[in-house]
């Protein structure tokens, strides 16, 4: 079965045994959520939009792969700067609603793609080769925007 379940912690608050205090979480959600979710919103998206799924997995993934999150921005902004930085500017923006986001991303300059094999096959031995084709395809088809 290759059935993945990913469970949203993050609202959840980290407790330490012996306090009675919540700590923030060590990570943010914003790290895993698609360019769509961040350029229109919650009150505008389906809840349960495979693309908004497949793209946290794709992040999960690339996160496994290379021992650290990819995408860490420190606001919505910057989270689509990194974004941008590895993936590139979308040429189509019909997926983003919001008036401000669309005016925004209109006054970007354009950013070239990087490779994703360039970027994870240090972490594949020769002889996996045939899986890192195969990793990278995942990718690609994950974080697609």
């Amino acid at each position: 079965d290759c059935d993945v379940r990913i469970i949203n912690f993050g609202m959840s608050n980290i407790m330490q045994l012996h306090s009675s205090q919540a700590e923030s979480p060590k990570f943010d959600e914003r790290w895993y959520r698609s360019p769509e979710y961040l350029g229109n919103g919650r009150s505008k998206m389906e809840l349960n939009n495979h693309k908004l799924d497949s793209w946290g997995v794709g992040c999960i993934l690339f996160e496994m792969i290379l021992k650290k999150p990819i995408f860490t921005g420190s606001n919505y902004l910057d989270q689509f700067n990194q974004i941008y930085n590895t993936l590139g500017t979308p040429n189509n923006l019909e997926w983003i609603k919001s008036t401000e986001c669309k005016i925004w991303h209109e006054s970007l300059d354009v950013r070239p793609k990087k490779d994703i094999k360039e970027m994870i096959k240090g972490k594949f031995t020769e002889e996996e080769s045939q899986d890192l084709q195969h990793c990278v395809d995942l990718l690609e088809a994950l974080l697609k925007i």
